[in-house]
């Protein structure tokens, strides 16, 4: 005769419930797995192979895991909780500081500084549209990649956003490269340069120089098995990153004010990023809120969301950042990224 006990809903067989317990302690292997990635992954630094993906991909593989929480709280196994537990500890460890940030005082609006940077997708939009687009773009100045010919003539061609920003760099490209910066400050000089696409500005703003320098390196290089990714390959893209960071350096040690805008085609959580961006303010990891995300595919634009963080604000030292933003409600790839930065320390 089988055995039953009461146990509120729970299966009541014990040869059920040791059939559920085995399944939970099968459940908890995802979480405790995911942990033991999040805790390897900065260590190994992938650059190349599955493991790359999965470093671009950590914080959904954790957040994936939430899934799991009914469970363990409907079965009660201890084993599947606390490898929940662990994998949340985690995760607050790995990206707590990069979602939640402590707003910024009052006083960091002095000398404000507002920032835009928008990829627009070559293809995605004509050039009357994105000058609709550019229009509700209340900032300072607008980092634009992926400048094309139509969206270029269609910037010179209008009024009211060249009354908007009198001061124009435009380098557009039939392919990807094309870049251009808006202005409402002179632009002392610029300069354009490909591979990687870059446009280095120098701004008076009100009589303090900022170097604007908005990139765009190509990404990395995506191995597929069918219609399955199955590893990356960043090695071309980090070489250009570095170069990145060469430019940024030069202009730190002829005692310059950067601020980086751009589609940097690279997670927070990457090496060739976190190389990048050493010794540098990230706007949205220090005054953001949420992910950040402004990058998904062009098939869930209709989401009005982003899936990973690949446009990015950084600045020099004393170039604190005050507040950030995401609007991604145009069609397209990339969310246009807002943020203001304060120059009183300058």
């Amino acid at each position: 005769m089988r055995s039953f006990r009461s146990s509120r809903g729970l299966p009541t067989r014990t040869g059920d419930r040791a059939r559920l317990l085995d399944v939970t302690r099968l459940l908890a292997l995802y979480p405790a797995a995911v942990a033991v990635l999040l805790l390897a992954l900065p260590l190994i630094a992938p650059r190349s192979g599955p493991l790359t993906l999965a470093n671009i991909f950590s914080v959904h593989l954790a957040s994936a895991a939430v899934l799991l929480a009914p469970v363990a709280v409907l079965w009660r196994d201890r084993v599947l909780r606390g490898s929940l537990v662990a994998l949340a500890a985690v995760a607050l460890a790995r990206f707590g500081g990069d979602w939640v940030s402590v707003p910024s005082s009052g006083d960091t609006f002095d000398g404000s500084f507002a920032t835009a940077s928008w990829n627009l997708e070559l293809g995605a939009r004509a050039g009357s549209a994105a000058v609709d687009a550019l229009q509700t773009i209340d900032v300072d100045v607008i980092a634009l990649q992926e400048l094309g010919p139509d969206h270029a003539r269609s910037i010179e061609a209008s009024e009211a956003l060249k009354r908007m920003y009198p001061y124009r760099e435009l380098y557009p490209e039939p392919g990807v490269l094309g870049m251009g910066v808006l202005s409402r400050h002179p632009i002392v000089r610029a300069e354009f340069r490909q591979d990687p696409s870059l446009v280095e500005a120098v701004l008076d703003v009100d009589g303090t120089e900022v170097t604007l320098i908005n990139v765009h390196p190509l990404a990395g290089r995506l191995d597929m098995v069918g219609p399955i990714p199955v590893g990356f390959d960043t090695a071309k893209r980090d070489e250009r990153l570095g170069r990145i960071r060469t430019r940024i350096e030069d202009a730190l040690g002829r005692r310059e004010s950067v601020v980086v805008l751009g589609d940097l085609n690279a997670t927070p959580t990457e090496p060739g990023f976190i190389d990048l961006a050493d010794g540098l303010h990230d706007a949205h990891a220090e005054v953001g809120q949420g992910p950040g995300w402004t990058w998904r595919p062009s098939s869930f634009e209709w989401a009005g969301l982003g899936v990973i963080r690949i446009d990015h604000a950084l600045s020099s030292p004393r170039i604190v950042p005050v507040s950030t933003a995401e609007r991604c409600e145009r069609p397209g790839d990339h969310c246009i990224l807002e943020a203001r930065f304060s120059l009183a320390g300058l």
